[in-house]
């Protein structure tokens, strides 16, 4: 929507639970947590809703994508082994590195 509030529109299904967006630093894409596939996976899109892709695929959670700076790159939160950590993913390529982990 525009900032005064008009030219609202569905971005994602009302059907499907997609939550915590997250605009991109240049404004053109939005990254958001979504449970379509059964599990919370994050997914990214252009900023008109077009262009949906999965960037996670485990069986633990994904949650709560963040935007580095550079808008090539999220920061999410995993679950992994029962723990939660931190991780940062390279949103072309798909991979997932920790940023920290949990003392087991």
């Amino acid at each position: 929507m525009a900032v005064d509030g008009s030219d609202e529109r569905r971005l994602t299904l009302n059907t499907l639970m997609d939550i915590r967006p997250a605009v991109s630093p240049d404004g053109k894409q939005i990254a958001f947590v979504s449970t379509r596939t059964g599990n919370y996976e994050v997914f990214v899109m252009n900023i008109d809703g077009g262009n949906v892709r999965r960037v996670t695929n485990s069986e633990e959670r994904d949650d709560y994508p963040t935007w580095h700076p550079n808008g090539r790159q999220l920061v999410i939160v995993s679950e992994q082994d029962g723990e939660f950590d931190l991780y940062m993913i390279d949103v072309s390529a798909r991979v997932e590195q920790p940023i920290n982990a949990s003392p087991r």
